[in-house]
């Protein structure tokens, strides 16, 4: 399967989402929330959603509870990864800015 991750969102660090496309599924919006986000690293998701924005472009049907497990995730592994890039980099910006 080809595929790639378009960009990572933090809603307000109580939410971090991604955009993900692939062949098989078309674009898809994927985002876990965890009432404190940020501060405990996603330790407490409690909410997941996922939409094909090729069929359903206005959001209006979480499939998450009808996909594989695989599929789950294959989605929950990309956007640790992304958020994990996002951390890197902005730690390294800070880093770069404070820098004497």
């Amino acid at each position: 399967m080809r595929s790639h991750t378009t960009h990572l969102d933090l809603c307000l660090y109580v939410c971090a989402g991604i955009y993900w496309e692939s062949v098989e599924y078309g674009q898809l919006k994927y985002a876990e929330y965890d009432p404190f986000g940020k501060q405990t690293g996603f330790a407490n998701i409690n909410t997941y959603e996922l939409f094909n924005v090729t069929v359903d472009p206005f959001e209006l049907y979480n499939i998450y509870p009808n996909v594989s497990q695989a599929l789950r995730q294959q989605l929950h592994q990309r956007l640790r990864q992304a958020t994990v890039s996002a951390s890197i980099q902005s730690t390294m910006h800070a880093c770069t800015v404070h820098a004497k």
